[in-house]
């Protein structure tokens, strides 16, 4: 007697190859967002975000970072580039927060921090959180 086809072989074995590349990138997406939370001008912006009463003001208190965020963070030697955008979720509302730094000799300046919140879905309103 001719043998068939494994079917359930070869499902078993797609299926374990799917599990595992799925997980690959779940963990790689993962890794992005640490690298990106980690960088020290994210770290900036929250700490002048958490620390200006009007975020939380125009969010509700208390507010935090959603678990994804946006942007790139590109360095070279001692200098670098940073564009995020940072979901914030606060009691009663939720925003971006949007950060534009630069690095230079070592140091991260902030050049740009805006909260950006939606007060109804066809108004944006930008608060500006620099001087």
């Amino acid at each position: 007697m001719k043998p068939g086809v494994p079917w359930k072989k070869i499902l078993l074995i797609g299926g374990i190859l799917l599990a595992l590349l799925i997980s690959g990138l779940v963990g790689f997406v993962a890794l992005i967002f640490h690298l990106l939370r980690s960088s020290d001008a994210y770290q900036q912006a929250m700490a002048k975000a958490q620390a200006d009463p009007r975020v939380a003001q125009a969010l509700g208190a208390p507010f935090q970072p959603d678990w994804y965020l946006l942007g790139s963070v590109n360095l070279v030697n001692d200098g670098g580039h940073a564009d995020l955008l940072i979901p914030l979720r606060g009691k009663t509302h939720s925003g971006r927060l949007h950060v534009v730094a630069s690095k230079a000799a070592g140091a991260w300046t902030l050049n740009t921090l805006d909260l950006v919140t939606m007060k109804d879905p066809d108004t944006s309103v930008t608060l500006p959180l620099l001087p």
